[in-house]
């Protein structure tokens, strides 16, 4: 049994889930109370497509009339944005699905091993942690390998140091131990403040955020 799985449906996205037998390990080889993600580029041309956000929910949680007794839950989704270098425009745009499966929460193992917890510590202090990783909208260079990076931001989030993972890359299983994140190079949202015209004729201003 794995402790977490992390999809890539890039390929899926185009065609839908219909045959894709590989989501079945989400029910086999999941522990209960673990987490499982899916993830896929987005289109950006206006043309049909498999409207995967359903199809996920449908396949894992069921009806919406049989909710509240599927095995398998939503837990959140979140956006990826991928940079070639710094400016304002997204080259890229990854939407991430994550459900957890029922079972027992995921409980903290102070005091198991000083080693474990050494390992498995995160850096929550860190401006790339705070301002970007903590959030469910995270920003990341191309540069540095987008599948590599999202990888290893949910291993090292969603795992302890000595647990396995199983990964599916769009064409086959691969499985992997612990995960060291690299945040020193990571793309950091900073917020600037700017003028703005709140009744539109100059009577009040103030100042808004803006990020990256």
């Amino acid at each position: 049994m794995l402790d977490l799985l992390i999809f890539d449906l890039s390929r899926q996205s185009e065609t839908g889930l219909d045959g894709f037998a590989e989501i079945d390990a989400v029910h086999d080889r999941l522990r209960p109370g673990r987490f499982a993600v899916f993830y896929w580029t987005l289109d950006r041309r206006w043309c049909p497509s498999p409207p995967m956000e359903g199809e996920l929910l449908r396949t894992l949680c069921g009806d919406m009339r049989d909710r509240g007794r599927e095995k398998v839950e939503f837990f959140v989704n979140m956006g990826v944005r991928v940079f070639s270098r710094h400016d304002l425009e997204a080259g890229e745009e990854i939407f991430v699905m994550v459900f957890r499966k029922s079972g027992e929460a995921l409980r903290g193992r102070r005091g198991e091993s000083v080693s474990l917890a050494r390992k498995s510590r995160l850096d929550t202090l860190d401006s790339a942690f705070t301002r970007d990783i903590a959030n469910n909208v995270w920003h990341i260079y191309r540069k540095d390998g987008v599948q590599k990076q999202l990888v290893t931001r949910f291993v090292r989030l969603l795992t302890w140091h000595d647990e396995q993972v199983g990964i599916w890359n769009g064409v086959r299983w691969r499985s992997i131990g612990s995960a060291q994140m690299e945040i020193n190079s990571s793309l950091v949202p900073v917020p600037q403040k700017y003028d703005y015209d709140f009744a539109g004729n100059g009577a009040s201003r103030g100042s808004a955020r803006r990020l990256i």
